[in-house]
Parts: structure tokens; C-alpha cells; sequence
């Protein structure tokens, strides 16, 4: 037997933690044959993910427990390594655990008058030492009234959007007992916060000169965050700024960012803001001859199959493996089956992030929020083929094929062949990775008008991670149809989904009855706008608002609410041959417009009418429909209207009526939507480029403590 004295000194790499269970400096190892007591720590980075977190072990100990597979593995060599879950304090502080050299994480100083770092936060926290001069934190995920430190010295506020949340979900436990008025005193393990899609302000008001640290936990998901900080300090300013992105964290991140300064005087102020990163605009879609693809992540949502395929649509796993569902009435599908590459099976799965909908299904009629769909069972190579035919269209037909991958990565194929199965152009895209979780993405394929017979292969295979696996979900058909005129129209249902007036309305857009059945918001900066007030028709002059809308609404871009998130209002009146109208302007664009109006009705039926008109007022082309819904409770549909661009005409106008025809009920107007058809993602008509999505969409930033600990001068 012989005995090993490890010294941090003697270690040509010092480790520095954080984990309060590993602060030694010096560790004995006693070795039995060659056999160490402790298994070594190998690294103490913490591993994790949105499940679980772990850390690496190297080696094995002398214990070796029999009778059960649960225990952890034991290894003899050193060059053995394991991966150890972390599941709480009183599991992970073992004895058969140990360090060949471990030191306090000593930081550097900080060179200038204000240094922002990140690091990742302690799994579990204590408040009151974090911040033993003052903290703020938020102990309940179902109220945004925070916490603070009793007798804290310092102030700490926060500003938010109307639209913040209470949330929970952390990956960093909080716990403190010095809590004060209006919270809880005492506090365990606490994964509370508040989220936003917006940001945060933050104002720490620091008593006292010396040296300070501000730490602020915050994490954002899907995209990214920045934070901007400015030190107040009588005649001092300096300034700090850090961005990260979420990607780098499996689009989950929870991080400290640690703001450290020195103060002369008594009093300062630290300015700190929190605001989701910027999403990038997409890049050109990858094109061939005829036939362009995009990919679009799908982070969560529902789509409305209905509405995405009006000439086709096919749902994949909704009861099992194998069953199919598609669009009802459609007497020759462009959809064909689904076939197995490599032996991949079709097991089902009851979880995907994105749900779906559809009103016109067989042999499932209607379904609505399915997380339904089917996956390959894992393996390199491994995936599915579908062949979809491609009509003959004057317009681009757009395939919509969703998909999914969990820690793996996937690879797109669209293949455009001929009547007689000549490949005449092929794209690629292998974009939709993830090393943990998982995550979901629509590809979006535009056809460009040709020859008839043609169709189009999809392959869609797994080429990474042999422990992972590819999901498909559904896929949509668009064909656009050319009416003729100037003016084509379609109606489809809009039941129970949520609508982004931002992407939906690039050039414009309005929703009415937000907060009363006088309010209106409409796109920022629109100036005059291109859509008019609403107006009613007929005898009655009533408008009311409602607030029970299955069709909810969202915007990022208005006035006077700058952001609104899901609201499920409208306005509504009532009365046989009485309704409601507006116009809008239509602008000069190389491919012409897209309006949609957001329609519905309440037991009733009612006349929708969009007439195009010339400058001097010449009718020039109408659309017309009847939709009825008389059953008690709420219809929606969504009226989309092609405009097609006119050379010698630049000041168009489209009049938009609805008008109740039968007694009973009423009808509804929630919104109208105006979008450069060149920029439309997926319309009811044609469209190959997705639109540049805001800053805004899709971001969502947490935020779940902020804590000062001073060290005052003299």
C-alpha cells in the first residue's frame, strides 16, 4: 500500500470551481493495489442540458457493491471514464469522490473602472451570500412582485413590458433566508422568475465607496441576449457591454453575468439593460433550376394544416405508427405514401414542441393541437422518402414537409423529376442540428411553373448522431390558383391559432377592439397607413369589442401598444344587411400584394365583399363569398386577397365589407393584414423568400435574481 500527497502548488493546471463541495486544497489518495480509493473528478466544467446535468469521472474506487445493475459503474483503469449525474447535495458529496488538485476560483482583478464577465451560475445558490448587500429575486412563478434582502444596503429596481410573465422552469436553484417585505422570509431551492420577450431595466444603487460586485442572473432561449451596463459615479462614467448566444446552449441559457467597479464616492447608480439579440435576416435559399428550398426553425406553435394546404395535406402518427391522415374530397392526392429508407421504422411520439390542426381531415375530421408524428428509430442513414406531384400552375406550388430532429442531424433532398423521371434539378440541406434536445424546423419548397407530369422527390435521412434520431410530422401543398383578374380571393378557416400581425403585415397592418370598441393598433411608423378606419354599414351604428376570440393576435411592431402578445379580442356588431368596411390603399410592387382580413361570426351568416378599384374610383375586378356558422359559438376565417401589380396604376383601392344576411348572432372584425407578395413566407399564394422576421419574434429572456455584495473603503 503506498500513500500519495496531492498539492494544489505542486499542479501545472490549477482547477478552479465554484462547487462549494470541492473547496480543498489539499487531497490524500491512498492506493491498494494499484486500485484508487476515490474515483477522480476529472473535470469539474458541469455538463447540461434542458434535463438533466452531470459532470466526468475518471477512474474507479475500491468499493465495489454487488446484487444490483443501479449502482454507479465501477472502472479499475484511470484511463476509464464515466459520466455522473447530478441530482442533489446530499447525493453528490460522496466519499469514494475525490480531486488529484483543487483550488477557489480565484478571479483577476478587474483593469478598468467597469468589468462585465459571464460565467455559469452554481447549480444551487445562496442569495444571501451572493448578495450579502442587497438582493432582488422572485420566489413565486405565479406573480412578477419580487423579493428583497431585510435591511439590504443598497437598492435594487427593475422596469418591464406589461406583457411580462411570471415564470419557472430555472436551471439555477435559489434559496436565501433574509428575505423581506412583500415575499416569502425563507426560501428553498427556488427556480421562479419572470420572462419576457422584450428585456429588462435594471437601476443598483450602490451605498458606500469601495470595491463592488453586481451579479445578475439571466438567461435567455431560442435566440440570444445582450446586456449594456453604465457606472454612475459622480463625474465617472464608464460603460460595458456583452452579447451570447443562445444556440451555443441548446437554446437554453441561464448564466451569471457579474459586473465588478470601484466607487470613490458614497453614493452611485449602476444602469444595467437586458434586450433579446437581434434575429438574423435568413440567408438566400439554397436554388436550382426550377425549384428553390428554405428552412425555417419551428420553436414551438400550432399550424393549421387547413389553412397551409389547401390543395393537400398529410399528418403522420396521430393514433399510431401507421396511421395517415389527409385533406378529405381531394380526388387525385399530389401527396404519395411514406416510404422507409434504410430500414427506418415509424414509431410515434405524443411530444413534439409544435402542434397540429386541421378542420378538413380524414379519417380524424377535425383535430385540433396534435403534438403528434413519427420518427426513424435512430440510425445514420436512416429516413424517408415521399413523392408529391406537381400540377401545372401559372404560379410557384410551395411544399411544406415539417420535420423534427433529436440530438442528431438531418438532410433534406428535394429532387424535381419529369413525366418520365429525369431528374431535372436537385437541392440539399443538412441546417437542422442539435447536439442536445431537440428541435424542429418546416421546409418550405417553391416549384417554379413548367412542364406538366412533373414531381417531386423529397429524401429526408439522418447523418449525424448515432444516439439520436429525425422525426416528419406532416406536409402541405399550396398550388395557387390564377383567376384571370386582377383580384383572386380565397377563404380558409382560422380556428383557434395565433395570428403574428408583424410577419403577417410587412407593409401594413390594423387590429381593432384590443381594449375597448374604440381602440385600433396598427404598424409603427406607417405614417398614413394604407388601411383606413373601420366604418359600419346599415342601420345599426353599434360597435362593440369582445374578448373571448379562439383566434388570438400578436405584434411586435405597433402604436400605440409597441408589443401585445396572444390577444384574444375584437369588435362585432349586428343586424340583417348591417356590417362593417374600410379600404385599403394598395402600393405599386414589382409581384403585387397580399390582404388578408381576419374575419368571424357568432351564429349568423354573412356577405364578405373585396371590390378593386382604379384611381379615378372604376371598378376593376371583385371577389365574393357567403360564409355561414350558426352554430353558438364562435366561426373565424381569414380572406386572402391577391392583388396583381398594375403598371399604369399606383393608387389603387380595395373596399372590404361584411355584412350580416341572417338574423340571429352577429359578425366579427379582428383584423386586416398587407404584405409585399415578393416578401410573403407562405400565403395562399405564391411566394419563394421568407420574410426578415423582428428582433422581437420568437425571443424570450428570463430573468431571476439580481445581488450586490460591497466591500466598502476604510
Amino acid at each position: 500500500m503506498c500513500s500519495t500527497v496531492a498539492v494544489v502548488g505542486d499542479c501545472p493546471n490549477r482547477l478552479h470551481t465554484n462547487n462549494s463541495h470541492a473547496r480543498m486544497h489539499i487531497h490524500v489518495y491512498v492506493h491498494i493495489h494499484h486500485t484508487p480509493l476515490h474515483t477522480h473528478v476529472s473535470s469539474l466544467f458541469r455538463f447540461g442540458d434542458i434535463h438533466t446535468r452531470s459532470v466526468v469521472l475518471r477512474g474507479g474506487s475500491n468499493y465495489r457493491p454487488a446484487g444490483s445493475h443501479w449502482y454507479f459503474p465501477q472502472a479499475a483503469a484511470l484511463n476509464v471514464h464515466n459520466k455522473y449525474f447530478l441530482m442533489d447535495a446530499r447525493y453528490e458529496r460522496a466519499g469514494t469522490l475525490g480531486f488529484r488538485c483543487a483550488a477557489d476560483a480565484i478571479q483577476p482583478p478587474c483593469p478598468g473602472p467597469l468589468c462585465l464577465r459571464i460565467d455559469a451560475p452554481r447549480a444551487y445558490t445562496d442569495l444571501d451570500t451572493l448578495g450579502s448587500s442587497a438582493w432582488l429575486a422572485w420566489a413565486n412563478a405565479n406573480s412578477i412582485t419580487p423579493t428583497t434582502r431585510a435591511g439590504g444596503v443598497g437598492t435594487i429596481s427593475v422596469v418591464f413590458s406589461n406583457t411580462t410573465t411570471a415564470c419557472a422552469g430555472a436551471q439555477v436553484a435559489l434559496s436565501w433566508i433574509n428575505g423581506g417585505s412583500p415575499g416569502a422570509t425563507v426560501v428553498a431551492n427556488s427556480s421562479a422568475g419572470i420572462c419576457s420577450q422584450d428585456g429588462f431595466s435594471i437601476l443598483a444603487s450602490i451605498s458606500g465607496s469601495g470595491d463592488h460586485v453586481v451579479t445578475v442572473l439571466a438567461g435567455a432561449s431560442v435566440h440570444g441576449l445582450r446586456m449594456d451596463a453604465t457606472l454612475l459615479d459622480g463625474t465617472v462614467t464608464a460603460n460595458a457591454s456583452r452579447a451570447i448566444q443562445a444556440t451555443d446552449y441548446d437554446n437554453v441559457v441561464n448564466l451569471a453575468w457579474t459586473l465588478q467597479f470601484h466607487t470613490n464616492t458614497t453614493t452611485s447608480s449602476l444602469r444595467i439593460s437586458i434586450h433579446p439579440l437581434p434575429v438574423p435576416p435568413p440567408p438566400s435559399p439554397p436554388c436550382s433550376p426550377g425549384l428553390c428550398l428554405y428552412l425555417t426553425p419551428e420553436i414551438g406553435g400550432d399550424v393549421d394544416l387547413s389553412s397551409k394546404g389547401p390543395s393537400d395535406w398529410v399528418h403522420y402518427g396521430l393514433k399510431d405508427g401507421t396511421s395517415v391522415d389527409r385533406e378529405a374530397g381531394v380526388k387525385s392526392p399530389l401527396i404519395g405514401p411514406l416510404l422507409s429508407v434504410d430500414g427506418a421504422s415509424l414509431t410515434p411520439y405524443k411530444n413534439c414542441a409544435v402542434t397540429f390542426s386541421w378542420t378538413n381531415g380524414s379519417p380524424a375530421t377535425v383535430v385540433v393541437k396534435s403534438p403528434t408524428g413519427v420518427y426513424n428509430g435512430g440510425g445514420v442513414g436512416k429516413g424517408y422518402a415521399v413523392s408529391v406531384s406537381i400540377p401545372m400552375s401559372s404560379t410557384d406550388v410551395i411544399v411544406l414537409v415539417y420535420v423534427g430532429v433529436y440530438q442528431a442531424q438531418g438532410n433534406m433532398n428535394a429532387s424535381l423529376l419529369d413525366s418520365t423521371g429525369r431528374l431535372l434539378s436537385s437541392v440539399n440541406d443538412s441546417s437542422l442540428v442539435v447536439q442536445q434536445a431537440s428541435l424542429n424546423g418546416v421546409y418550405r419548397i417553391a416549384v417554379q411553373p413548367g412542364s406538366s407530369g412533373r414531381s417531386l422527390r423529397l429524401l429526408w435521412t439522418q447523418v449525424k448522431g448515432d444516439t439520436g434520431n429525425i422525426a416528419i410530422q406532416s406536409i402541405a401543398v399550396n398550388v395557387a390558383v390564377d383567376c384571370g383578374t386582377p383580384l383572386c380571393g380565397t377563404r380558409h378557416p382560422n380556428e383557434a391559432s395565433d395570428v403574428d400581425l408583424t410577419e403577417a403585415g410587412n407593409l401594413d397592418w390594423t387590429h381593432w377592439g384590443a381594449e375597448d370598441n374604440t381602440a385600433s393598433d396598427s404598424k409603427a411608423g406607417r405614417g398614413g397607413g394604407l388601411i383606413a378606419p373601420v366604418k359600419t354599414i346599415g342601420s345599426s351604428t353599434i360597435i362593440q369589442n369582445y374578448a373571448n376570440n379562439p383566434t388570438t393576435f400578436t405584434w411586435a411592431n405597433g402604436e400605440p401598444d409597441a408589443l401585445v402578445i396572444k390577444t384574444p379580442t375584437g369588435i362585432y356588431t349586428r343586424g340583417i344587411n348591417c356590417g362593417l368596411t374600410t379600404t385599403v390603399l394598395i402600393p405599386s410592387t414589382p409581384a403585387g400584394v397580399i390582404v388578408r382580413v381576419y374575419l368571424g361570426n357568432f351564429g349568423s351568416m354573412g356577405v364578405f365583399n373585396a371590390t378593386l378599384a382604379s384611381t379615378d374610383g372604376e371598378p376593376l375586378a371583385k371577389y365574393s363569398n357567403t360564409y355561414a356558422h350558426h352554430d353558438a359559438f364562435i366561426g373565424n376565417a381569414v380572406f386572402a386577397l391577391a392583388v396583381k401589380p398594375a403598371s399604369n396604376d399606383s393608387n389603387r383601392t380595395l373596399t372590404l365589407t361584411w355584412v350580416q344576411t341572417a338574423a340571429g348572432g352577429n359578425i366579427e372584425w379582428q383584423a386586416v393584414a398587407v404584405q409585399g407578395n415578393s416578401l410573403a413566407l407562405d400565403p395562399q399564394f405564391i411566394s419563394t423568400t421568407a420574410p426578415a422576421r423582428g428582433p422581437l419574434s420568437g425571443a424570450r429572456l428570463l430573468l431571476q435574481a439580481v445581488a450586490i455584495s460591497s466591500v466598502h473603503a476604510g
